[in-house]
């Protein structure tokens, strides 16, 4: 752990203050701005035309994981206001409590589609088994279960405790191995598994689907001169003979390409949200990471500099906008979902 023998620098109290003016202003606007687009995203995703894919269970869930963090920024951002809801006894437990919930089911949320998107590309003939809503809903079920259980430790682990003249939320000291234990259980859980499975997974998936493309492209410029070379030759023949046999070979074909093209863009779709999601939380993980070695190797530092723990503001502001971007990712990477949620932003606002 990082101990500290001497007094702030310039420099450092400058970023302390710049630190808490950004929070001041930009939490609100992350939680709000957030809030608003996991609920249109939630709506859309559980319309009929969506409602039918796996993938939309575990996005909409995704929408509900990250709604509930950003509301446990409220508390904290009104700390900032001077206004300590958080250090309030009940509140505080709940808060960490609720953090702890939904930062797990976010990541692993994230995982899960993951895998999923993995299983259509690499086993297409097993995706109708495997990757259906009933399975996807089990999924969730056991995800939540899990969480809800696995993070109760919070809620008697911490409390308001009286610390000079004021009340902070804060861990119990008597309590102070046992979290030693639990973050480092919870690191691995929530950081380091879940963001290696994403990456491995994520440069699988693009590999396959930049073949995927690139064949398409070197194929379909032959294919069309030879549709076209068959479609002169035999013109007559096909409109007298065999009319409906090639109406049905070319439907055939239109559709196969209209279903490919579609999971490809899905697929996209579902690399850039993770990866975005592995970019904004990689600044924050790589921090929580470090000083996760540091206390599993026992290193105490006097008199070290105390840098990198003033810039970690910064880091979670980064981790913050990573649970309030997903709408904005589906709008810019599927012209389908876009057209869906002005669709259903216009049909709530004539209501």
């Amino acid at each position: 752990m990082l101990t500290l023998s001497r007094n702030l620098t310039d420099r450092e109290l400058q970023t302390i203050a710049l630190n808490h003016q950004l929070h001041k202003i930009l939490l609100p606007i992350i939680t709000i701005l957030g809030i608003a687009g996991n609920v249109l995203s939630f709506s859309v995703f559980t319309t009929n035309r969506y409602k039918r894919k796996s993938a939309s269970v575990f996005l909409a869930f995704l929408a509900v994981a990250d709604s509930g963090f950003l509301l446990s920024l409220i508390p904290i951002w009104l700390g900032y206001m001077k206004i300590h809801a958080f250090h309030v006894q009940g509140l505080c437990q709940i808060i960490l409590y609720g953090t702890y919930v939904f930062g797990f089911l976010s990541v692993w949320t994230v995982a899960a589609f993951t895998i999923e998107r993995t299983i259509v590309v690499f086993l297409p003939l097993a995706k109708h088994r495997l990757c259906t809503r009933r399975k996807a809903k089990g999924c969730v079920i056991i995800m939540t279960i899990f969480a809800l259980i696995a993070y109760s430790f919070s809620v008697w682990t911490s409390g308001v405790v009286k610390q000079e003249s004021t009340q902070q939320c804060r861990p119990f000291a008597k309590y102070e191995n046992f979290l030693r234990i639990a973050t480092s259980v919870d690191t691995v859980l929530t950081l380091i598994l879940p963001s290696l499975i994403i990456v491995i997974l994520n440069t699988a998936i693009a590999s396959k689907l930049f073949i995927y493309l690139k064949g398409r492209g070197q194929t379909s410029g032959s294919r069309d001169r030879q549709q076209t070379e068959k479609e002169e030759t035999h013109q007559l023949t096909s409109r007298v003979t065999d009319i409906s046999g090639v109406q049905l070979r070319i439907n055939k074909t239109s559709s196969s390409r209209f279903v490919e093209n579609t999971q490809a863009r899905t697929t996209l779709s579902l690399i850039v949200v993770s990866s975005v999601f592995v970019a904004l939380n990689l600044p924050c993980h790589a921090y929580r990471i470090h000083g996760f070695v540091i206390d599993l190797a026992g290193f105490k530092f006097k008199n070290a500099s105390s840098e990198p723990g003033f810039y970690q503001g910064y880091l979670q502001l980064l981790y913050y906008i990573n649970f309030a971007v997903n709408l904005y990712l589906y709008s810019l990477c599927s012209p389908a979902f876009r057209k869906a949620a002005y669709k259903q932003l216009f049909r709530s606002c004539s209501c």
